[in-house]
């Protein structure tokens, strides 16, 4: 590769940079970004945009931690203790209290 081929590479990844992090990220919203990036990154306001969008935390691993962190708190106010280390029970709990939820609405 010469330079010329070189700073182009670069450019390109730079201009992309966005599209990179959500994906890395694992962002709920990826394909947005990825377009967003792609249409309207040239903007400056457009690539600042899809940058700060992709740098939110609005991710797979985030959803899940949010999750564990609800079914831990439930444990603790229905049981009085610390969860065992379990994940399944995270699901389960999250089931029954989604169970328990809809029959205190249909009863209304």
């Amino acid at each position: 590769m010469n330079d010329g081929q070189e700073l182009l590479l670069v450019l390109v990844a730079l201009y992309f940079l966005p599209s990179l992090i959500a994906g890395a990220r694992k962002h709920n919203s990826t394909p947005a970004i990825v377009l967003l990036n792609t249409f309207l990154g040239w903007t400056i306001a457009g690539w600042f945009w899809s940058l700060f969008f992709a740098l939110t935390s609005d991710t797979k691993d985030h959803d899940k931690r949010k999750a564990r962190l609800a079914a831990e708190e439930m444990y603790r106010t229905m049981h009085g203790g610390e969860p065992p280390e379990r994940p399944h029970l995270y699901q389960n709990i999250l089931d029954a209290h989604s169970r328990w939820s809809l029959r205190g609405k249909r009863g209304r």
